[in-house]
């Protein structure tokens, strides 16, 4: 393989490589974002769903006061019951009626008077809703609630049902008819219901929806938890929307691509260059390599200290040395004195050091092989 090709191979293969984990890294900080988003949907929803509990045990409390008020004797006519009756319409929201049954379980009056009052003279236990709550209620003769179900008008609530007893005697029943929508949506705030959208189910069955609509809501970004309300298990989902969790997630992860993607871009192409520098320099240091392994002459390179660094084949036959003993060592401990020929050769290597300059000198002598040789000795510093 050619060099070029070889080197933009290498460089490609870099590139790929950081750019797959720049990508891993985005995702990854993608991730844990969503992760956030969910953990803030959770804490969301069971703060939702404890609202949604805590008010309507509140709205509980209304059946509980007017049997409380029967019981104390301050309400005994149905004048008196009325008063208190939209006092109480007028102050909790989400109250559909109240209403005073007799023994039997029929409805004697209703407040306000314009809803249900073809339910005058109707029980109680005809609403299939209802029927089981008032069973429980006449039999064990403890207050209880309906689970929510649906009205003969369409709308969704729940009723709670009070017994009444004189001297012992049950003499009738407090019934409070709520509607689900209002006690829930009070209950969320639009804190909530601006940023989520939620939904209430009871036995597996919607009972309400509040806050942005379906197709403006995560669909794999949600939270459900479960409350016990009125006795029962409901369940309480929220999704944030869109823009919500667009604003939750935010553009970290893209900035990480933004950011990286360039980098590495500019990184693949410096190691494009570095590495065809290097192959040429390579390529000249091969070449020097073999010019100086394959001259006839001997030549070495020292050290400012006279250690040789390198030295050639020729230099080694001349010398009776290998390379191994040559290198790293000086002219005395490779030479030996030579009869005063070493403080001569060190002389001028001082002086190219000295000058700076090449120093040409002739030289006519024996070498360790044993052979009288005539030789110009060229010297020449090398600089960085």
């Amino acid at each position: 393989m050619k060099a070029p090709t070889r080197q933009f191979l290498t460089a490609t293969f870099l590139g790929l490589s950081l750019g797959a984990v720049l990508v891993y890294a985005s995702h990854t900080v993608y991730q844990r974002n969503v992760e956030q988003a969910r953990e803030t949907t959770a804490r969301k929803s069971q703060q939702a769903a404890y609202q949604i509990e805590l008010l309507v045990s509140a709205r509980l409390s209304v059946g509980r006061y007017l049997q409380q008020l029967w019981h104390d004797g301050d309400i005994s006519t149905e004048q008196q019951f009325r008063r208190h009756a939209r006092a109480l319409l007028g102050t909790y929201s989400g109250i559909r009626f109240i209403s005073r049954l007799d023994a039997d379980g029929r409805f004697t009056w209703i407040e306000p008077e314009t809803i249900g009052a073809d339910r005058l003279g109707g029980s109680l236990r005809g609403d299939p809703g209802a029927r089981e709550t008032y069973d429980h209620v006449s039999s064990n003769g403890a207050a209880a609630s309906s689970p929510p179900y649906d009205f003969p008008d369409g709308a969704n609530g729940f009723v709670n049902l009070s017994p009444l007893t004189s001297a012992g005697r049950r003499v009738g029943y407090v019934n409070v008819a709520f509607h689900t929508a209002p006690i829930i949506d009070r209950a969320l705030g639009k804190g909530i219901t601006d940023r989520f959208r939620v939904e209430v189910r009871y036995g597996g069955r919607l009972i309400h929806t509040a806050g942005v609509a379906t197709d403006k809501a995560a669909a794999r970004v949600f939270a459900a938890t479960d409350v016990r309300v009125l006795g029962r298990e409901w369940t309480v989902t929220l999704r944030p929307a869109v823009t919500v969790l667009a604003m939750q997630i935010g553009n970290t992860h893209v900035a990480v691509l933004a950011v990286g993607l360039p980098a590495v871009l500019l990184i693949s192409l410096l190691a494009g260059m570095f590495l065809s520098r290097h192959e040429a320099l390579r390529a000249s240091e091969a070449m020097a390599a073999a010019l100086i392994e394959n001259v006839p002459s001997s030549l070495n390179i020292k050290d400012l200290s006279g250690r040789y660094l390198r030295v050639n084949r020729t230099f080694c036959e001349w010398a009776q040395k290998s390379m191994p003993e040559v290198i790293g060592k000086t002219e005395n401990e490779v030479h030996g004195d030579r009869g005063g020929t070493s403080d001569f050769v060190r002389e001028q290597d001082a002086e190219v050091i000295d000058q700076g300059t090449p120093v040409y000198r002739e030289r006519y002598g024996p070498f360790r092989d044993g052979v009288m040789r005539h030789v110009l000795v060229a010297k020449f510093p090398i600089t960085d």
